[in-house]
């Protein structure tokens, strides 16, 4: 297979009239043996096959609550999954927790969303219990 790729660039140097760079020989012919290679009509490049999803799914319970508050808060929904509400547990928990408590969360989170939007999910909240 080697010798093929070589044999495949110098031919394609001598059509074009080009040299063939000994640096580029010397690196095909020391390709290692197990290196991926792509088959013939895959349609997949190497890289595609070996990188990571990183992005967790998004839970759809939790997008369906944003999504049902008046006005809805679906565009806050990145920032809910960033802020640990993965799923509707989280947010029934948050929703159990008492008064002082929960206005103490809602304020730490100034900053992160506007007072309208924590005073819609406080009321959102509220109705949860």
């Amino acid at each position: 297979m080697k010798k093929r790729r070589v044999r495949s660039l110098k031919a394609s140097a001598a059509r074009t009239g080009s040299q063939l760079a000994p640096a580029t020989a010397e690196a095909v012919t020391k390709a290692p043996l197990d290196a991926p290679s792509l088959k013939q009509g895959s349609g997949r490049s190497a890289t595609s096959r070996n990188v990571k999803k990183t992005a967790a799914p998004i839970p759809r319970d939790t997008l369906s609550f944003l999504q049902s508050l008046n006005p809805p808060l679906s565009h806050l929904h990145k920032t809910f999954i960033e802020l640990g509400f993965r799923d509707m547990t989280y947010i029934t928990a948050l929703a159990s927790w008492s008064d002082d408590d929960l206005v103490g969360f809602l304020k730490s989170l100034e900053g992160k969303l506007s007072r309208v939007d924590i005073e819609i999910f406080r009321i959102a909240l509220k109705g949860l219990k």
